[in-house]
């Protein structure tokens, strides 16, 4: 399940001088540490994440910490009104440059609605490559799964740098048309998927839930200097789904309107 974070990277660009270096750093090497952010009207997510050279690169190792909250108000037939986890994150990445194109993370942590005990463990991993294909045109191949998923979340499809401009991420489940309206600013076309796997509190027993929205909706991100961002925007799901598979239940709740802000800093 991709989220915020669910936040499955499209590792696009392979080579220099693509459009990502809009929003890219002009240095050489990835950033050190980042610290994320974001809010929107019903979900709040903060990310750490500290990383470092395997024998001087391209690889590159990372750990830190991530947690993720999503609300809900009062939907017919659902009682859960919060999901939410806290989990670690380890990550191997290949970097060419500062462009990240290949990476595995993996987020041990705690996966419930209310109250965590010892059964509501996960490891989520993902897994994503670039293919190279052209110098502007790669493919993406990959691959999100968990514990607590119904079924795996394939990640395929292909970016196309159209200009320096214009860059088309036609990549499942997160496709995205990306303008750089400036060399600060760049706006995103996009639809999003949000949610995970979580463990439930005991009614009177506890049992696992996938819950995914699906967002579309355009976003301004604004690079300010020195290593910060600050990203703006909003739009509408167009599903919203609550999956107790071993209780063979589903419930569709009706989709909703969003707002998000985030902001990162990196260095």
């Amino acid at each position: 399940m991709v989220t915020r974070r669910m936040r499955i990277l499209l590792f696009a660009c392979i080579a220099c001088g693509s459009a990502v270096a809009g929003l890219q750093a002009a240095a050489d090497l990835p950033p050190k540490q980042v610290i994320t952010g974001d809010v929107s009207t019903d979900s709040a997510s903060v990310s750490l994440l500290e990383r470092q050279p395997w024998a001087g690169g391209p690889w590159y190792y990372g750990w830190g910490l991530q947690s993720d909250v999503y609300s809900f108000g009062t939907i017919p037939g659902l009682e859960i009104r919060r999901l939410q986890d806290v989990a670690a994150q380890l990550t191997l990445q290949y970097f060419i440059k500062a462009e990240e194109v290949a990476a595995v993370t993996l987020m041990p942590g705690l996966y419930f609605e209310n109250h965590p005990d010892s059964s509501c463990w996960d490891i989520p991993i993902d897994l994503e490559t670039a293919i190279p294909i052209a110098k502007v045109f790669n493919g993406v191949i990959g691959f999100s799964n968990a514990r607590f998923y119904h079924h795996a979340l394939p990640i395929i499809g292909f970016v196309w740098d159209i200009s320096p401009r214009f860059r088309l991420e036609a990549v499942y489940p997160e496709p995205a048309l990306v303008i750089t309206l400036r060399k600060e600013l760049e706006l995103r076309l996009a639809g999003q998927l949000i949610g995970g796997g979580f463990e439930t509190d005991a009614r009177p027993l506890r049992t696992r839930v996938e819950y995914y929205a699906y967002r579309v909706g355009m976003n301004l991100c604004y690079e300010m200097g020195h290593g910060l961002k600050l990203s703006a925007g909003g739009g509408n799901e167009v599903q919203r789904e609550f999956d107790f598979y071993q209780a063979g239940q589903r419930i569709h709740a009706k989709p909703e309107p969003y707002a998000a802000i985030e902001v990162e800093w990196s260095r």
